[in-house]
């Protein structure tokens, strides 16, 4: 239940104790473009303390193990709601804080309150600034908050706070699409005969819906959906093309990402009635929190779909893109509310294999800023990057060579050009093109570029002994299920499935949660236990080089096809296809529907949350025992990672599904 008003006066006075939260530092290619206008706008979402979060870990479990009398009796929205409810005290005391923004709503069921400032008003309450920020994945800029304070009791009263340092999960790496042409080319007919789904055609009921849920600014088409339907689904019947329903306001944009998703989804589940949903602020912790907050609220309208698809994670340090643990944890409780209610939340594993991290990355040359190379030059030849960024006046040349230098650090690079495009600055931003090469082929006079060769890095500072190796999160949460990929084996169809390899430009992404607060589900315990006994130890990581935790989280859970999805964008089949486990999550995602919905038919529940299920019943799946994750994302070889071996393992977890022993296990439970 939310209510929206506009706070006018603080009722009480807050008491002078206060907590400062610092600001992560800007990394992995961030930079500081320069201070936020006082009239933009700041949207800050408080996720309070709930109660009874060990309770609801309990109740999420055995509503959801087939072994527990309990299974199957979900939980409502409501009853959900009345156990964790936040205190009055809390909500108050956080309301009083955000008294004079220009608008606060509060959703107590959910746990959550919201504001929306200008940022002079915001730089006021919080006691601190604001600065924009930019990456050079993108021309976009982006506000942030340096350091701030919270009053005591309002930090005594939260569990995270959101939209203050939050940024989008960019990262570089070679694009996974137009694959190597020797790769067999993915339908979802051929998806049907690899897993033997014998469904039939669904009956479009609203108790059966499905969604995928789109981050970092991604976008559908629904004439591409329509021609892919055309194309690739020609048993579908009239209406099987529409989406259901879309949250989030607009219904065609651009994103590859996003057709993949919508495209597999429906056309692996025709008939299933299915929902898009957009985030589109491009902070991915508060976007995240903001999707899962919405779902909740779905419930209690009794409104949401059964199974959820998302294809986007972190493979790194969650301080990279401003998410702490805080943030994490509030996420991963609604997570459980979910799991409770009966809701199945799928995620792709990650593209980057195992998730290698040195103990510290090469450091990057510092640049003149004053004189950062040759004016009135430019160098060409092969291009390793070609990136506009958004810089202060005069400081493009110099941002341009710090780009490059961090760039070139992990990669290699030759040198860089920067040329400003004429005229176009807006206030004190200013756009150009930074060219970071890998080789140089000529030199040569061009008006107002600026250029130079690349720099040798400085000797490396001290650092930690051991590297480590990162899962993807929100992959690794408890109570989602992670889908690894597969490919065919020698690129031939008949052959079994294997992990994906450097063929395919990324690594299955998998491994064991570094972080302490996930710890690995007893449903997963002994499979895990039998990956150490049944592995060769010659392959796992070397303990004095590299830390993983055995007893984390592990992942992925299952795993699917993943390499050469036909894809139609702009009305056309995009070249050699797409892949990525964001391939996998969305196919692994409507097979599960498709269980649902004989499930449905069949007077029973549908399967809700699902990894107790699936440890339970490894003969529902194809086990997969060929490869490694070895393998970064754009196809770099990994000192360190893990192989495929007989049973669970951290790079295809339990195997590939065989729908009609998934529907056998499914109608076996009797619920």
């Amino acid at each position: 239940m939310a209510m929206k008003f506009v706070v006018l006066s603080a009722l009480v006075a807050l008491s002078s104790a206060t907590a400062v939260v610092p600001a992560p530092e800007l990394t992995n290619l961030w930079y500081h473009v320069g201070e936020a206008r006082e009239s933009d706008s700041i949207n800050v979402l408080f996720s309070l303390k709930q109660q009874n979060l060990d309770k609801l870990e309990e109740y999420a479990n055995i509503v959801s193990d087939p072994r527990s009398p309990s299974y199957k009796e979900y939980w409502t929205a409501a009853q959900v709601a009345d156990l964790t409810r936040p205190n009055p005290e809390s909500v108050q005391a956080v309301k009083q804080f955000l008294g004079t923004a220009d608008e606060v709503s509060v959703s107590e069921d959910e746990g959550v309150v919201r504001a929306r400032f200008s940022v002079a008003e915001a730089s006021r309450v919080f006691s601190t600034t604001f600065r924009r920020v930019a990456h050079p994945s993108s021309a976009r800029v982006f506000t942030i908050a340096r350091d701030y304070v919270l009053p005591e009791e309002v930090k005594a009263a939260t569990s995270a706070v959101f939209g203050m340092h939050g940024l989008p999960a960019v990262q570089f790496g070679q694009d996974k699409i137009g694959q190597m042409p020797s790769i067999p080319p993915v339908t979802p007919s051929l998806i049907e005969k690899v897993y033997q789904i014998t469904a039939k055609h669904a009956s479009g009921s609203m108790k059966n819906k499905q969604a995928v849920a789109e981050f970092q600014g991604q976008l559908m088409n629904t004439s591409d959906l329509s021609a892919f339907f055309k194309e690739y689904v020609p048993n579908a019947q009239p209406g099987d093309d529409t989406v259901n329903q879309f949250f989030g306001g607009i219904q065609n944009g651009e994103g590859i990402e996003a057709l993949l998703d919508i495209e597999y989804i429906m056309g692996v589940a025709p008939g299933i009635k299915t929902d898009f949903y957009e985030q589109l602020n491009m902070d991915f912790c508060s976007d995240l929190k903001n999707w899962t907050t919405l779902l909740l609220s779905q419930a209690s309208a009794g409104t949401v779909p059964n199974v959820h698809s998302i294809s986007y994670g972190w493979q790194g340090n969650l301080t990279q893109i401003g998410c702490t643990m805080e943030n994490m944890q509030a996420v991963d409780t609604d997570f459980q509310k979910l799991a409770t209610m009966g809701i199945t939340i799928i995620f792709a594993s990650g593209d980057s294999g195992s998730g290698y991290a040195p103990p510290m990355p090469p450091q990057p040359p510092q640049c003149n800023r004053e004189a950062p190379g040759t004016k009135n030059v430019a160098r060409s030849g092969d291009i390793l990057r070609n990136l506009t960024i958004t810089t202060p006046p005069d400081e493009g040349a110099w941002l341009c060579c710090q780009i490059a230098g961090e760039i070139g650090a992990q990669e290699g690079y030759a040198g860089w050009t920067y040329t400003p495009e004429g005229g176009k600055c807006t206030g004190n931003e200013c756009h150009g093109m930074c060219v970071v090469l890998k080789t140089i082929t000529t030199t040569g006079p061009k008006t107002g570029s600026v250029s130079a060769k690349g720099l040798k890095p400085p000797p490396p500072p001290p650092h930690p002994k051991l590297s480590l190796l990162y899962p993807s999160w929100p992959a690794s949460s408890n109570y989602v299920t992670a889908v690894g990929a597969t490919r065919f084996h020698e690129d031939k169809t008949t052959n079994p499935e294997a992990a994906v390899n450097q063929e395919d430009h990324f690594g299955s992404g998998g491994g064991f949660s570094p972080w302490t607060e996930f710890t690995q589900g007893t449903w997963q315990a002994a499979a895990v236990k039998g990956y150490f006994q049944n592995v060769d130890p010659s392959t796992l990581p070397d303990p004095t080089k590299v830390s993983y935790n055995k007893m984390g989280r592990a992942t992925p859970d299952v795993s699917a096809l993943g390499t050469a999805f036909q894809v139609i964008s702009g009305g056309k089949p995009l070249p050699g296809g797409v892949g990525g486990t964001s391939a996998s999550a969305p196919t692994f995602a409507a097979i599960v529907s498709l269980v649902n919905e004989e499930l449905i038919n069949a007077g029973k529940k549908p399967m809700g949350y699902l990894n107790p299920f699936i440890y339970q019943n490894a003969q529902a799946f194809t086990d997969v025992t060929i490869g490694s994750n070895k393998i970064g994302r754009g196809g770099p070889i990994l000192p360190y990672g893990f192989n495929c071996t007989k049973g669970w393992d951290p790079v295809t977890g339990m195997g590939t599904p065989i729908y009609t022993e998934l529907i056998k296990a499914a109608m076996a439970t009797g619920k």
